[in-house]
């Protein structure tokens, strides 16, 4: 009896050897890529490939305790992030199933102390992130809450019933929201009268075999096993991220790379009672305009050296991770690590391009064969050179001349602009956007930036920065947001003016055009308001993912 299960032992261990089908060559040149993971005292993370539902590539790197010095492996759990999405995504589709919701459904059917916006918002706008919702970080950021404030679904829920007004109309555009997916927690909880932790355990993990993966809602509680995460500052000082996270649904599902190999198995070959589930997963969304985006359900969804590729990725905390699948081929990555500067992105690159056998040639897009590149007039080139506004991103965009080129600058960011007559320009490498001037009696009276879904944000200009600090005392005040429930002061100090909050302090302003202000998170973008009179009598914040918050002046 002992050599039979001495014989077996020995054909299972053969068995995980021969289906391998990652040679040695290319297991060494992706040990090399996380091998920097593994100087001494220092975190790091777990690397996982599946081929064909077999696991090639398991491995470990770095440790997920400095404190206690503990190992990463491939069994540690880390908290995924907003990779979380994709699974509250797949709760809601099962909940359809069940005839319990339609995905078309006004969300305030069930969750109606939301404001009515005056434009539905139903489950595919959550799903897309096409719902013009305020995301809920960047709105307690307004709010006054600090990075490290314990927040929850009812935190969130709060500030949510509390907003009049949303980012752009419903449908529009993609704006990338945690809010939404924190609703849709929230109504699966109310339908079904349990946690979502314990129904995404039943209903999702346990069915999937997923069973080292759970939903945090309590981030005070201790599970064995889990990594701690760490942000990472100069010269390689590690600072322990301590964990304030206790919201669900936009994120805080804690798994193994190897569990979340398996859910990514269902993408290309899915468990039998689940087929249509994950063909809807990977059902992308439309805008109001009629066009596709190439946000699924809480999936993106693209080409990769021109291989469909599945794919997101998360960041909390000092936490990273990263899963991709490529359905055609069977294949599936997935990368988790535990402290902020580990590079995830990059690092799928790499594994992805040594999968694929890339050699690293450039994969950008050359401009569509109808199109005819031409040279720009010397003429038009200085009429619509110069500053302009743009009234969504809330960003100056200076174009100008380099050479014989002309290119559009942001920040420190260039890109060259290339001219197909009659006033268009595509901006290249820059995923099909296009550049479109109005120019009348001589004068460009607007600009228009049209990405290749056809969402267009419109560019004002500005003429010369020309202004002084002469009516800065014009700004003075304090205004106050019934959404944010807080107040800020805006005060004069030298030649430059400066917005105080209790709980942010000072943030200094930079003036970019006569009435808006730059400044640092959460008051990215300050933009005054006056009456018919001239007066001073509102102000709008915005940062990346609020805009247009209004506050009025109070004193």
């Amino acid at each position: 009896m002992k050599k039979l299960v001495f014989s077996f032992a020995i054909y299972i261990i053969a068995c995980g050897i021969s289906f391998a089908q990652l040679s040695s060559e290319k297991e060494l040149l992706l040990d090399s890529i996380f091998q920097e993971w593994n100087q001494s005292g220092m975190p790091g993370g777990t690397v996982g490939v599946m081929q064909d539902g077999r696991i090639i590539y398991s491995k470990a790197f770095g440790l997920a305790s400095l404190d206690f010095e503990v190992p990463n492996t491939p069994s540690t759990l880390y908290n995924i992030a907003s990779v979380s999405k994709q699974f509250t995504a797949i709760a809601i589709l099962r909940m359809a199933e069940k005839g319990l919701l339609s995905l078309d459904d006004d969300i305030r059917k069930y969750l109606p102390e939301l404001p009515d916006f005056g434009q539905k918002i139903n489950f595919r706008h959550l799903i897309h992130h096409t719902s013009g919702l305020r995301s809920v970080h960047d709105m307690l950021g307004l709010a006054g809450w600090r990075g490290d404030d314990v927040r929850t679904n009812e935190d969130v829920f709060r500030f949510l019933t509390l907003q009049t007004d949303l980012n752009y109309p419903v449908g529009e555009r993609y704006g990338y929201c945690n809010s939404g997916y924190v609703l849709m927690a929230l109504v699966v909880e109310r339908l079904i009268g349990r946690s979502f932790a314990e129904w995404m355990k039943s209903e999702v993990f346990e069915p999937l075999g997923m069973n080292h993966t759970y939903v945090e809602d309590n981030y005070t509680r201790v599970v064995p096993g889990n990594a701690s995460s760490y942000y990472h500052s100069q010269e390689n000082v590690f600072e322990r991220a301590m964990d304030y996270w206790n919201y669900t649904g936009a994120g805080n599902i804690h798994s193994t790379t190897e569990d979340l190999l398996l859910w990514a198995k269902n993408l290309y070959d899915p468990k039998p009672g689940w087929e249509n589930t994950f063909e809807q997963m990977k059902e992308l969304g439309r805008y109001s305009n009629g066009q596709l985006g190439n946000y699924a359900f809480g999936l993106f969804v693209d080409k990769y050296r021109g291989q469909k590729r599945i794919h997101h990725s998360g960041s909390i905390g000092g936490f990273r991770a990263q899963i991709a699948t490529f359905p055609d081929l069977n294949l599936s990555i997935s990368i988790l690590s535990n402290f902020s500067s580990s590079n995830l992105g990059q690092k799928l690159i790499g594994v992805s391009e040594i999968l694929l056998d890339i050699d690293g040639t450039s994969n950008s897009q050359s401009a569509s064969p109808q199109q005819v590149k031409q040279s720009v007039d010397p003429k038009l080139a200085k009429l619509i050179g110069g500053y302009y506004w743009d009234t969504y991103e809330k960003r100056v965009f200076q174009i100008q001349k380099k050479g014989e080129e002309l290119i559009a600058i942001v920040g420190t960011s260039e890109r060259i602009l290339e001219y197909f007559g009659d006033g268009k320009f595509n901006i290249k490498d820059a995923d099909g956007r296009k550049l479109r001037f109005d120019i009348q009696n001589g004068e460009v009276s607007s600009a228009k930036s049209i990405s290749k879904e056809g969402i267009v944000n419109i560019w004002v200009p500005l003429g010369e920065n020309s202004f002084s600090a002469s009516d800065l005392k014009d700004f003075e005040g304090e205004y106050y947001s019934e959404e944010l429930q807080t107040s800020y002061k805006f005060k004069v100090v030298g030649d430059s003016l400066m917005v105080y909050h209790p709980r942010h302090g000072d943030i200094s302003l930079e003036r970019i055009t006569a009435n808006a202000f730059r400044g640092n998170w959460p008051v990215n973008i300050v933009e005054f308001i006056t009456d018919t009179k001239g007066y001073v009598n509102q102000v709008k914040l915005s940062n990346s993912r609020v805009k247009n918050l209004m506050l009025t002046r109070i004193d």
